[in-house]
């Protein structure tokens, strides 16, 4: 009971935020649907921020991930990434920036999985506000590109950058 009331509450803390920050996108209302999602972050020119990359597996275990995800060079740099609370014990998990604001991230498990039903955090992103032009107020979109491997039908929801 607690871990339904856990998943709907942190479902209607991402339609909430995604709102109240101008998302355009709704949230999936299939009670069944698989969905991940980033945290909405705030910073200032010099400041590191962390941006959280969740997951809700209502239907499908996850045992391989690939994903893109792109960002505003310009406002942003990428510094590096870690494995989220949901870990399986990857046996391959990393994370490279691939291409000028883009972020490629792969991860796979032969024995564990993490199991249907699961809500986490996958990964962590770490990166470095480096806007000296952006005012307070400003936002700058981080989204995702692409999802492949068992993600890959997942609902996904990207997260704003919002100057303070």
């Amino acid at each position: 009971m607690r871990r339904v009331s856990l998943i709907a509450l942190t479902i209607l803390s991402v339609a909430v935020c995604g709102v109240m920050a101008g998302n355009s996108t709704s949230l999936s209302t299939n009670q069944k649907a698989d969905l991940i999602w980033m945290e909405d972050v705030a910073g200032s020119n010099g400041d590191m921020v962390t941006v959280e990359v969740n997951l809700s597996n209502k239907a499908t275990a996850v045992d391989a991930i690939t994903l893109k995800i792109d960002y505003d060079q310009n406002v942003m740099k990428f510094v590096d990434c870690e494995k989220g609370d949901l870990d399986p014990n990857w046996v391959m998990f990393n994370c490279n920036e691939t291409a000028p604001g883009q972020i490629t991230i792969g991860a796979f498990t032969v024995k564990n999985e993490i199991p249907v039903d699961s809500v986490g955090s996958l990964v962590t992103l770490n990166f470095m506000v480096n806007c000296k032009a952006c005012k307070s107020g400003q936002n700058s979109k981080i989204v995702f590109k692409s999802l492949a491997d068992d993600i890959s039908g997942f609902d996904k929801h990207g997260a704003s950058l919002l100057f303070k």
